[in-house]
């Protein structure tokens, strides 16, 4: 199915992936659709690398950037004193920030300045008596206990909001959409899962435009996460995975990765050179999703496997770095 939001933004296919995972988004790029990170929790120091990361690896293919921007930027005219850029600060953020820190049980600035102060203290203390190992766990806990902040506010301004967001289009949720695209990213033929869901083509082109516009205007990613939660186990059922395992390692993935970069970088069709390492572009995108989870779940925990990242990429570049145009896929 080819829709106007095809034309619109230049892909093949009206497949829209949201995700915290950077290869999750070339995959669906490179394959035809439009994979969007979600970069809210991110500095703009890692949002550059993240972003120039992508244009490394998407070779020219379009993707989206899922983040939140005020309506009034400051700086535009240069040199504003700290002063007037907090007086440009809406009441309604100081007062949001003043309920986060009341919630919390901390009733002044000075107040969250002197338990940030014991933190640090109470962290030379944990490196000097238990190690880093210790202090490494501690971070790894409050950076999953900080997401999963974050997601709970988000659902509870959608919730506050009450637009209707939520409500299907024409009949289907967005649990219903998401198993379609993950069928669809199988490579399930179209005509048999609209069969199977008894909904035609000209039916389907507008419910996935809808969908994808909710999605885009949603800025609390509660829409993202319920279509997500409906996908990723349809894609694994897809895949033949029954116990949420991939079939395929952190290093495969890794491996199908770099070899689709090199790949597509030699003229050779992306889903090809998965079919090569004999994996599906839903096996693929099924795995990433998990390994991607599970390494922001562990980084912190585990420094190591940054390194271990940096090290099998740049082993495997090198592996790669001959690829060939072929009809075949040689490398």
């Amino acid at each position: 199915v080819h829709t106007p939001l095809c034309d619109q933004l230049g892909i093949e296919f009206p497949i829209f992936a949201f995700t915290h995972c950077r290869d999750v988004v070339v995959a669906v790029s490179k394959a035809g659709g439009f994979g969007v990170l979600g970069v809210v929790g991110h500095t703009p120091e890692s949002v550059a690398i993240e972003l120039n990361w992508l244009d490394a690896h998407t070779n020219g293919k379009p993707y989206g950037v899922d983040l939140i921007v005020p309506t009034s930027i400051d700086g535009k005219d240069g040199g504003l004193t700290p002063a007037e850029i907090e007086a440009r600060i809406p009441p309604e953020h100081k007062a949001y920030v003043t309920r986060i820190l009341a919630e919390n049980g901390i009733e002044s600035e000075a107040h969250f300045q002197q338990i940030r102060d014991a933190f640090a203290t109470y962290e030379e203390w944990v490196l000097a008596n238990e190690g880093r190992d210790a202090w490494n766990e501690l971070h790894q806990v409050l950076a999953d206990a900080d997401s999963a902040a974050v997601l709970q506010e988000y659902r509870q301004a959608f919730d506050e909001a009450g637009t209707g967001m939520l409500e299907p289009i024409e009949g289907v949720s967005i649990q219903d959409y998401g198993r379609i695209a993950a069928r669809l990213t199988g490579g399930e033929p179209l005509e048999a899962i609209l069969a199977s869901v008894q909904m035609d083509a000209a039916k389907y082109a507008r419910v996935s435009e809808a969908w994808n516009q909710r999605m885009a205007q949603d800025t609390t990613y509660t829409l993202t996460g319920e279509y997500g939660k409906a996908f990723v186990p349809a894609a694994s059922e897809a895949a033949g995975l029954t116990d949420g395992q991939p079939a395929f390692s952190w290093e495969q993935v890794t491996e199908a990765m770099v070899a689709m970069d090199h790949g597509s970088a030699a003229g050779l069709d992306p889903q090809s050179v998965l079919k090569g390492l004999g994996m599906s572009l839903n096996e693929y995108v099924t795995a990433s999703q998990y390994w991607g989870d599970w390494f922001v779940k562990n980084a912190v925990r585990d420094p190591e496997l940054n390194e271990r990242y940096r090290e099998m990429t740049e082993r495997l570049n090198a592996k790669y770095a001959t690829a060939k145009q072929d009809t075949d896929l040689t490398f």
